[in-house]
């Protein structure tokens, strides 16, 4: 089973972005697909990012999906240098 804590990730805002290659994000696809394991994978742009750190409705939203993925080039690009 994957969980969120499986992969590492960074906070962008009060997202946790997941650090996870195409093909990690694919086998994680594939594997609840044939598990049929419950759950969701949440696509974050920077507004729901920002969004997150004063509503804690999108915050426990974002912290109970099964993955948070960056969402466009300026959210990957904000991920990979945080997490440097």
């Amino acid at each position: 089973m994957y969980l969120m804590a499986d992969f590492d990730r960074v906070f962008v805002g009060a997202a946790p972005i997941a650090r996870i290659s195409m093909t990690e994000l694919f086998r994680f696809i594939e594997k609840r697909i044939h598990t049929g394991e419950p759950g969701y994978v949440c696509c974050c742009e920077a507004h729901l990012c920002v969004r997150a750190i004063f509503d804690e409705g999108i915050r426990r939203v974002l912290e109970k999906a099964a993955l948070v993925l960056p969402d466009g080039v300026s959210m990957s690009l904000g991920a990979k240098l945080l997490s440097k």
